[in-house]
């Protein structure tokens, strides 16, 4: 914990800053207004953009995928992580 708080806090605190949610939630409204353009009978150009809307979420999914890997990664996300799989491995063994 300390190196997380401590060590190496400014690049823990920009790790979690950086998740891309906003830029998936931005792709995301944009790849619903081009689906709106392909009510009906879709021009070329409204083809065109909503293949550029979809291709545009899909990559920012993978990059929000790949942020969340680097999060976890980080010492004390991983410690969490590691408390939490052994409570609920010690909830099922109590059979409660």
């Amino acid at each position: 914990m300390y190196q997380a708080t401590v060590t190496d806090r400014e690049q823990h605190k920009q790790t979690n800053r950086q998740t891309g949610y906003a830029d998936l939630a931005a792709r995301r409204s944009e790849a619903q207004a081009a689906l709106e353009g392909l009510r009906g009978t879709p021009s070329p150009d409204a083809l065109a953009a909503a293949r550029r809307a979809c291709q545009a979420l899909r990559a920012q999914m993978i990059d929000v995928e790949e942020k969340y890997h680097a999060y976890r990664a980080m010492p004390h996300e991983a410690d969490a992580g590691e408390v939490g799989a052994a409570a609920a491995l010690a909830f099922d063994e109590d059979g409660s």
